[in-house]
C-alpha cells in the first residue's frame, strides 16, 4: 500500500486512457478515475469522478487503486498491469463491471497494508487516517512491537522461524490462503496445494512456507531458478531428477519443471506458481 500520487504511478497515465465506460487520467499531481453511467440503450445518464487515494501492489504484477466514496474506501475499476504495460479492468470487473461499488473490507485491506484502522461493524469505514502504516511491515508477521521497544528489546516478539511448522505456516496463510480451497486453484491456495505434494509427506510435515521463502529477501527473477534449486537440493540430490543433466536445458530449474505457473482467470494478465509439486509430462 502506498499513496497513489507517487512519480511511478503518475507516469502510468501521461495521457487519458478509456476502457469501456471508465477512464483514468492525470490532473496536476494526482490521478483520477471516472465513470460514465449509461442506460440500457447505451445513452449517457451521468458522470462520476474520484481521485485515486492509494495504490495497492509492488508493481511487480501491477497496481490496483483505492478511492474514497462517501467516507468509505472503494476499489477503483481500472488497474495497471506490468506484464502488458497497459491499463485494464481490475480483477473481478470483467463480467459484472460494478463501477465504484466494490467496498474494501477490513479483512481484505489487512493483507495489503501495514496498520489499518477499520471502524468496527461499519462496512469499508476507517478512521482518519485510514492507515497508521501503509506498507506491510514488521508487525504483520511478528506481532505488536510496543512492549519489545519499551523494554529495550527484552520483551520477545513472535519469530516464525522458532515456531512449530503449522504455527509458523498459520502466520503466512492468514493472507496467502483463501477460504475456498481447491487443489486445482493457485489463487490463495498455496498451503493447501503444498500439503498435497509428495515433498510435504516425505518431510513428515516439516515442510512449510519459510522452508523455501524468506520474506525479508526478494529474489530477482533471473536468480530464482538457482535460488530455489538450492532449496530443493537441501532434501534432494542432483541425481534425483529423472532427466540427465544435459537434457535439463541451459538453466537447471527444478521449480520451473515441477512447480509450473498457470494463468489465473480471476486476475487478468498474471500467473501464480502451482505449489502442488509434481512430475509434469509433455
Amino acid at each position: 500500500m502506498m499513496r497513489a500520487n507517487l512519480p511511478e504511478q503518475l507516469a502510468l497515465a501521461r495521457t487519458p486512457v478509456t476502457i469501456g465506460r471508465f477512464q483514468v487520467f492525470r490532473k496536476g499531481n494526482d490521478l483520477y478515475q471516472s465513470e460514465t453511467e449509461v442506460d440500457p440503450l447505451g445513452d449517457a445518464t451521468g458522470h462520476s469522478t474520484y481521485k485515486l487515494e492509494y495504490a495497492i501492489g509492488s508493481g511487480t504484477r501491477g497496481f490496483g487503486f483505492v478511492v474514497k466514496r462517501d467516507g468509505r474506501l472503494v476499489e477503483a475499476p481500472l488497474s495497471f498491469y506490468t506484464k502488458t504495460g497497459k491499463w485494464d479492468l481490475s480483477p473481478g470487473y470483467d463480467n459484472a463491471e460494478p463501477g465504484f461499488d466494490r467496498f474494501i473490507t477490513a479483512e481484505c485491506v489487512a493483507c495489503h497494508s501495514g496498520r489499518s484502522q477499520p471502524v468496527p461493524n461499519r462496512l469499508a469505514m476507517y478512521l482518519d487516517p485510514p492507515f497508521l502504516e501503509l506498507p506491510i511491515g514488521c508487525e504483520n508477521c511478528h506481532g505488536p512491537g510496543r512492549q519489545h521497544v519499551n523494554s529495550a528489546g527484552k520483551a520477545p516478539l513472535v519469530n516464525p522461524a522458532r515456531l512449530a511448522p503449522r504455527e509458523s505456516e498459520a502466520i503466512c496463510l492468514k493472507c496467502h490462503q483463501g477460504n475456498e480451497l481447491s487443489a486445482d486453484s493457485d489463487l490463495l491456495a498455496h498451503g493447501a496445494s503444498m500439503k498435497l505434494s509428495r515433498c510435504f509427506d516425505a518431510s513428515n510435515g516439516k515442510l512449510t512456507c519459510i522452508t523455501c521463502h524468506d520474506p525479508h529477501v526478494p529474489v530477482p527473477p533471473a536468480a530464482r531458478p538457482a535460488f530455489f534449486r538450492a532449496k530443493c537440493l537441501t532434501c534432494h540430490t542432483d541425481a534425483s531428477c529423472g532427466l540427465p543433466k544435459q537434457q535439463r536445458g541451459a538453466v537447471d530449474d527444478c521449480s520451473g519443471c515441477h512447480m509450473t505457473k498457470r494463468d489465473l482467470p480471476e486476475i487478468p494478465h498474471t500467473a501464480l506458481t502451482n505449489h502442488r509439486v509434481g512430475v509434469h509430462r509433455p
